[in-house]
């Protein structure tokens, strides 16, 4: 591909960040688990043949796995977006899709078929004399000494 024409579309897409459905994420699971702590307990209250003690502990426990739950699913969205992040920089890395000037290649292939040559002849004439002027006297033009 070093030499082929490179489109923006062969890149890999930058990863997605996910900070803000993280929070929210761990809004509504804390809402969750304190819902299942209360039911759990109110529950036990109502029907009611093991104490307190047993009821609470169940609840931790519910809770605790839908929080570890929570945080796997976390986890694994990061080791997705790491996975993501570490393809494009391999790619970057192994160069193989340079960075893409398609788009100056064009416009000066358009623009240089409108330039009309004729319209820089009289300044690089003008240009030609005064360099010629400013030449050194070391420097002699291989011209002049076939004359001579």
């Amino acid at each position: 591909m070093k030499g082929e024409v490179t489109n923006v579309l062969f890149h890999p897409t930058p990863g997605v960040d996910l900070s803000m459905g993280f929070k929210a994420l761990q809004r509504r699971t804390t809402m969750i688990c304190l819902g299942i702590t209360v039911a759990i307990i109110g529950l036990n209250k109502v029907v009611g043949n093991g104490g307190l003690f047993s009821s609470v502990i169940t609840a931790i426990l519910v809770s605790g796995g839908m929080w570890l739950w929570m945080k796997r699913i976390q986890e694994e969205a990061v080791n997705i977006q790491w996975e993501t992040e570490k393809i494009r920089g391999e790619t970057a890395r192994l160069n193989l899709i340079p960075e893409s000037v398609e788009w100056m290649n064009t416009l000066i292939k358009i623009v240089w078929g409108l330039i009309n040559p004729d319209m820089f002849s009289s300044m690089a004439d003008t240009l030609e004399d005064v360099m010629q002027a400013s030449v050194p006297g070391i420097i002699v033009n291989p011209s002049d000494m076939i004359k001579a």
